[in-house]
């Protein structure tokens, strides 16, 4: 759902996100330069973020969260999507205090 949200809408997310879990599991489809690694993504319209790795690395580290794990796959979660190479990644973050 992440890539729905506009970047301040994000961080009030992760923000609301730390008052009620400490640890979170997000699936974000990457995008490079300006597109989705995956191109059916682009089809819809609600998708607004198309970041690749760094952005998200950085994003959520600044709204205090730390990469637990980071996987471009976990079975059953997409599996349609599989033949694109990092087109998603699954990320399990951990809220650390500001």
């Amino acid at each position: 759902m992440l890539e729905h949200l506009t970047k301040q809408q994000l961080e009030k997310c992760l923000c609301n996100f730390s008052k009620v879990a400490n640890t979170i599991l997000c699936i974000v489809p990457m995008g490079s330069n300006g597109k989705y690694r995956i191109p059916e993504y682009e089809l819809d319209q609600s998708h607004i973020i198309r970041e690749n790795e760094s952005f998200w690395y950085c994003f959520f580290e600044m709204n205090g969260w730390k990469i637990i794990q980071n996987v471009p796959h976990i079975i059953g979660i997409k599996d349609n999507w599989i033949h694109y190479p990092d087109g998603n990644h699954v990320f399990v973050l951990q809220y650390n205090k500001i």
